[in-house]
């Protein structure tokens, strides 16, 4: 249960150590109605577990993993510290901040969390001469981002991508939560007909947003706005819907995270607005030859010293094929030089 943010709540009288986590015993001015053994409160972002109450006071747990969690906005450790009870900080963040990723980087980059997600064959291409991408992996691959979609906030992928492959981007595992769906369609060529707009297997009605530009017909607009899409125009960049206003609109719709799958050509319009935090790349044992597309197209950079590193690379073998994660890093322009 949470009781949401307090303030004022009472008067902490006594403070302790035990077992690692601090116990902390408040006199109050009026215990919290609904109150009960295991409510969580929020006291300025930290997160406190009731241990104990009576009429008079209540007792609670902060856990050195919740002070490593707590946004740096907020000081929580220094407001504590001013109330007179010792803390340990800097347990534990390397897990923290993986737990809280999403969190984490809304409150410093203003924007949802971003994987780059792509599967290609291991000559690097995505599909066959004549678009045909079904399928490069595996099931247990596949099965994988069933996982990711019903964890993300929001499955992006561009106009080409629902030409080629009609994706009904939807969760398709048991009890599964289908993302909201994000298209990059800058002169509104989205079918009304896609399978995108589909109910999900459990008959929950499809989320669209498709992001365009001023440059769509507004009578295909009209008919995507018939269906159920929300058509947002945003402003042009190269000709193509601006990647930063999508993700600050999608920021004050409450999104934290997306899974950006593709095609190509949008997923480097997302790393030229430098909005890729991490990457999913699965590789399948197979070659296709010819010039089939890759995992990024676009113009691409000029210089070797201007090339996207990744920190943090980890590889995975599910079933047959290969996962290679990892954290993106772009370098800045006065680190071009030097490296």
């Amino acid at each position: 249960m949470f009781t949401g943010i307090v303030e004022e709540t009472g008067r902490i009288v006594k403070s302790e150590l035990i077992g690692g986590n601090l116990r902390v015993t408040i006199e109050a001015d009026k215990v919290l109605e609904g109150m009960q053994l295991g409510t969580s409160i929020a006291v300025s972002g930290c997160c406190l577990t009731v241990i104990a109450f009576d009429k008079a006071s209540f007792q609670v747990e902060l856990s050195q993993e919740s002070v490593a969690k707590t946004a740096p906005r907020w000081h929580t450790a220094a407001r504590l510290q001013e109330a007179g009870i010792a803390v340990l900080s800097g347990v534990l963040q390397d897990e923290a901040e993986r737990q809280n990723e999403a969190f984490f980087t809304v409150q410093r980059r203003q924007r949802p969390l971003v994987l780059y997600k792509t599967a290609m064959t291991l000559d690097g291409k995505i599909a066959t001469r004549t678009g045909q991408s079904r399928w490069i992996t595996g099931a247990a691959a596949r099965e994988r981002v069933q996982q990711w979609r019903d964890q993300f906030d929001a499955v992006a992928v561009g106009i080409n991508t629902v030409l080629l492959d009609d994706p009904l981007l939807t969760c398709r595992l048991a009890g599964g939560r289908s993302p909201l769906k994000v298209i990059f369609d800058s002169v509104a060529r989205t079918p009304p007909a896609a399978k995108l707009f589909l109910p999900d297997q459990h008959g929950v009605a499809a989320r669209v947003i498709i992001y365009s530009t001023e440059q769509a017909p507004a009578n295909r607009v009209e008919a995507l706005r018939a269906v159920g899409a929300e058509v947002i125009a945003l402003p042009e960049q190269r000709g193509r819907s601006a990647v930063r206003a999508a993700l600050a609109d999608l920021r004050q719709r409450g999104v934290n995270s997306v899974l950006l799958e593709g095609g190509g050509t949008l997923a480097w319009s997302f790393f030229e607005a430098q909005a890729v935090d991490k990457i999913a790349f699965f590789i399948g044992p197979k070659l296709l030859g010819g010039a089939g597309a890759s995992p990024l197209a676009g113009l691409g950079v000029a210089q070797m010293d201007e090339a996207i590193t990744l920190a943090d690379l980890q590889t995975e073998f599910i079933a047959n094929d290969l996962l290679l994660t990892g954290q993106v890093r772009i370098p800045l322009p006065s680190q071009r030089r030097e490296r």
